[in-house]
């Protein structure tokens, strides 16, 4: 069985106050012509669905997401929708092919997946509860079952990396497919992965690769698995100069943040923020504090937000406040 191991595709988030939905729409248009391609027979999705206070829009993105791999691909759907699993017409969903797990699932019960070899059987547990419920979670799927063709989807919980499960619970599982890590790692070799972020959080990873993982078990429950690049429709890119500099650069459409490293930029910065739509952030040297006189501090101020020298009006206001604070 082929499955592609994904997470947290947290379709409704914004970045720096930009709308992500069109973007996140390619995204997984892009990831079902992976799917068809590689001809997986399963998607998983180790939680993040949707992302906190998403709008209606990225609710009918998701179902429309689902439907393209159940229905059209034909492809299973094992996701974990925590506090947002439906309550009514999950057993319809999951005769079209679509298991959505909730946080109320007992982990000793699984999710049972066949292809030509027989049955794949996947124990799937949420974060909800923490660390506790989380360990007594794995447990309880150690316990459920003894075949060779099983498989643990689960979403640790926020904060944790996985490094507290003893060793010999990953073992019982033929792989432990995970979320809940803003970059994808790999757990317990040959044995362990969590999925990163499907998009990009912040400019930090900007330079990082977006990845899923394609799993392979075979009719004996052997794991071999692939790491697949799959970039955004947008890229994100730090620019570095001087505002001469990054004004003279083309706007284009890529999400940019704009790291001015010169003195002097108040007149400029209008320019540079009407550069194009692309432009997120503009980041400026802080100013060097240290030792300075609240005159001196008021003064580099107006120099660097107003483009001007502190005036002999600025001055006497500042003292008269200065006095009046003191007395």
């Amino acid at each position: 069985m082929r499955i592609l191991h994904t997470a947290d595709w947290r379709l409704g988030r914004a970045f720096h106050g930009a709308d992500l939905l069109a973007e996140q729409a390619a995204l997984l248009e892009q990831l079902a012509s992976l799917a068809r391609e590689r001809r997986v027979d399963a998607l998983f999705v180790a939680g993040g669905l949707l992302a906190d206070s998403a709008p209606p829009e990225a609710g009918e993105l998701l179902d429309h997401a689902l439907g393209r791999f159940a229905l059209d691909e034909k492809i299973a759907v094992v996701a974990l929708a925590g506090a947002r699993g439906p309550g009514l017409g999950r057993g319809l969903l999951a005769r079209m092919g679509v298991h959505l797990i909730d946080d109320q699932a007992s982990p000793g019960a699984a999710v049972e997946l066949r292809d030509e070899s027989g049955t794949v059987r996947v124990h799937a547990l949420t974060d909800a509860g923490g660390w506790e419920r989380f360990a007594e979670g794995i447990e309880a799927a150690r316990g459920a079952a003894s075949e060779a063709r099983r498989v643990l989807l689960a979403r640790v919980p926020t904060g944790e990396d996985g490094g507290r499960v003893d060793p010999k619970a990953w073992s019982d599982f033929a792989c432990c497919l995970l979320g809940g890590r803003r970059r994808a790692r790999e757990v317990v070799p040959g044995r362990a992965w969590q999925a990163g972020w499907l998009i990009a959080e912040s400019f930090e990873d900007a330079a990082e690769r977006r990845t899923v993982g394609l799993v392979e078990i075979d009719a004996k429950g052997r794991v071999t698995r692939e790491e697949l690049a799959l970039p955004a429709e947008r890229g994100l890119a730090v620019h570095a100069g001087t505002l001469a500099e990054l004004l003279e650069q083309a706007a284009g459409e890529q999400r940019r943040r704009a790291c001015v490293s010169d003195e002097g930029l108040a007149p400029g910065l209008e320019r540079l923020a009407g550069l194009g739509a692309g432009l997120l952030e503009i980041e400026r040297p802080a100013p060097a504090g240290a030792g300075a006189s609240l005159e001196e501090l008021f003064a580099a101020y107006c120099e660097r937000v107003e483009g001007r020298p502190l005036s002999e009006l600025d001055r006497r206001l500042l003292a008269d406040a200065m006095a009046g604070r003191s007395a």
